[in-house]
């Protein structure tokens, strides 16, 4: 398995998880999650970021429950 396939595979697991997925216009697949009922926010991070770290930037603007933000929430088993 190369490394992009190991990639791919991660990403459909987490899609499962997460709620979805979506391509980009250039083929790139990406998983992506909603919670709330509000205007999407779209925090975009380095390479080695994870959605967990925005936890401060959301919270000066948008009411986020702690508990959306914990890393669990995103990588749930089963």
């Amino acid at each position: 398995m190369t490394a992009s396939d190991e990639f791919r595979a991660r990403v459909d697991n987490c899609a499962h998880m997460a709620g979805g997925t979506t391509t980009s216009g250039d083929g790139t697949r990406i998983a992506y999650e909603r919670r709330g009922d509000g205007p999407p926010l779209v925090p975009v991070s380095g390479a080695l970021g994870t959605a967990a770290r925005h936890g401060s930037l959301t919270g000066q603007t948008h009411t986020v429950a702690p508990q959306a933000l914990a890393p669990s929430a995103f990588f749930r088993n089963g």
